[in-house]
């Protein structure tokens, strides 16, 4: 029955990618395509690791403080654990929307425990792998190792995300708790995930810095650690030295914590789930109510939506942040522009084609439109039976992705007008490309979405981050955006026609497919929305 429940957790995980609603099964080149693109990124994650560790490892070792770099590798990864794994505690552990179905159900709650705890466990686990088995691979191959250490090293890897759930499910429920307690939830949890977040990006700016101020201080912060956090040294002396006591010690660091936390929620777990959550209280406050269009109250709702899902503003929104974060960082640091065309031969005159292609990759990023259908769950009967048609609501999708979207090209692109400083020719292209690009994205991801929607979902987060229609729209639109500078630097007879025929030629295009996307939406799409139920 345990099984059941972890098997049924994971298949809800990978049906969100794989299958749509409507019963239409992917192919299997899509899944291909899909498994190829989380093995790379997997792969990244891991060669930084790899990368970092090594530079670091041979500085140590011949300081003699090895276990500073084991201590440094577990806690590394034991902050990147407890970062992926807080929030999904916080949603499965505590605020779980199919708590009534599985009490219904002949199933233990001891049960349904131990399967979240398992799942967050494996969660955890997948978080460290990237790091810690990088890590060791790198001490391997430029100090060595042995049997005993591998060994000794990977029960720690094995057991250290036990620790990360029990600290994950003690702040899921300070976070709980504090959710029911104030009026703005979803805008909290955001602010959160944008702060872990910016200090994630603010550590990895500094991350060469930061290697280098290891290397050549080591002995001295390895002196402070031991000092003040023993339980860290003595998980890296535990692999470092082969030490058994420390290893004993670690053992007990671990174990300890996770099985008080695994006590308590068995005691309490029951009155948990059950709990009627506590919603913080407001003011009422006497409106005039004013009349709106149809098109105008559906854009309304859909931002109301909006807000009120974290996952959804941080998976939906986030390329918009990030092009905005770029566009302060390029006002900023204008002297990098400088560089870069002094540097690369020809630079100079693609920069506005380069200032494009990024801006419009970072846009591909956005998936509110593509998961804006899969969003309405079995909510969509309601439409049907109110005076809305079909294209009307097509329309407030693309209209609010748009709201999301275009106001971050406008910007990037004001900014890179500004800075760069192209000919007027090109300065028009660089301001309407991306805004015509955002008009394409919307309707590419209603398009897509209207072919793969998922209604049978669990957690929005999943349809917005890791459904089959997020997937391939992210994928299209980074091919698209990728493409204009793409073929200007792989393509001979493409760069001869100079950087401001092949970007008149792109938003040529990109007007051509929103035009003929927007009769399919008019046609097909509403035809394939009447046909949901």
């Amino acid at each position: 029955m345990l099984g059941t429940l972890i098997k049924i957790r994971f298949q809800a995980i990978a049906d969100s990618m794989f299958r749509s609603s409507r019963g239409k099964k992917v192919s299997a080149g899509m899944k291909v395509l899909a498994a190829l693109l989380g093995i790379y990124v997997v792969a990244v994650f891991a060669a930084l690791s790899y990368l970092m560790f090594a530079q670091l490892c041979e500085p140590f070792h011949l300081m003699g403080i090895d276990w500073f770099l084991f201590s440094f590798m577990i806690l590394a990864a034991f902050c990147l654990m407890f970062i992926g794994s807080v929030f999904f505690a916080q949603s499965q552990m505590y605020e779980a929307k199919d708590n009534e179905l599985l009490l219904s159900l002949p199933v233990p709650v001891s049960v349904i425990l131990a399967s979240r705890i398992l799942t967050l466990y494996l969660m955890n686990l997948a978080y460290g792998a990237v790091v810690l088995l990088p890590g060791m691979a790198a001490y391997a191959v430029k100090i060595g190792t042995d049997a005993v250490q591998t060994v000794i090293f990977l029960l720690i890897f094995l057991l250290l995300p036990l620790l990360a759930v029990a600290v994950s499910c003690l702040a899921g429920a300070l976070l709980s708790a504090l959710s029911g307690r104030i009026r703005r939830k979803s805008l909290v949890i955001t602010l959160l995930y944008v702060a872990f977040l910016a200090l994630y990006l603010y550590g990895y700016t500094k991350l060469m810095d930061g290697m280098n101020y290891l290397a050549a201080h080591g002995d001295t912060l390895a002196d402070a650690l031991r000092k003040t956090f023993l339980p860290l040294y003595q998980a890296g002396a535990a692999v470092a030295d082969k030490d058994l006591f420390c290893f004993s010690m670690t053992l007990v660091y671990i174990l300890v914590p996770f099985a008080v936390i695994y006590a308590l929620l068995s005691k309490s777990f029951l009155a948990i789930v059950t709990a009627q959550k506590n919603s913080a209280k407001r003011r009422y406050r006497q409106k005039t109510l004013r009349e709106n269009s149809v098109v105008g109250a559906l854009v309304k709702k859909e931002g109301l939506h909006f807000l009120s899902s974290p996952g959804y503003i941080l998976n939906g929104a986030f390329g918009s942040a990030v092009l905005i974060a770029a566009a302060v960082f390029l006002a900023v640091k204008q002297e990098y522009v400088t560089m870069i065309a002094a540097m690369i031969p020809g630079a100079q005159a693609a920069l506005p084609l380069g200032a494009v292609s990024a801006a419009c990759t970072i846009l591909g990023t956005v998936l509110v439109s593509a998961a804006s259908i899969s969003l309405e769950g079995k909510c969509l009967w309601i439409y049907q039976s109110c005076p809305v048609s079909p294209m009307q609501l097509l329309h407030s999708k693309i209209l609010f992705h748009l709201i999301i979207s275009l106001p971050a090209a406008v910007i990037a692109s004001a900014v890179c007008v500004a800075v760069i400083r192209p000919s007027l020719p090109d300065a028009v292209l660089v301001l309407l490309s991306p805004a015509v690009f955002c008009v394409f994205g919307a309707q590419l991801g209603l398009i897509i979405n209207l072919n793969f929607p998922r209604f049978d979902f669990v957690s929005e987060t999943a349809v917005v981050k890791n459904s089959m229609s997020s997937v391939l729209s992210l994928i299209a639109q980074a091919v698209v955006g990728l493409a204009p500078l793409g073929l200007y630097m792989l393509a001979e007879p493409v760069r001869s026609l100079g950087g401001t025929v092949i970007l008149a030629v792109y938003l040529v295009i990109l007007a051509a497919a929103s035009a003929v996307m927007y009769r399919v939406l008019r046609g097909w799409g509403t035809a394939v929305l009447e046909s949901f139920s």
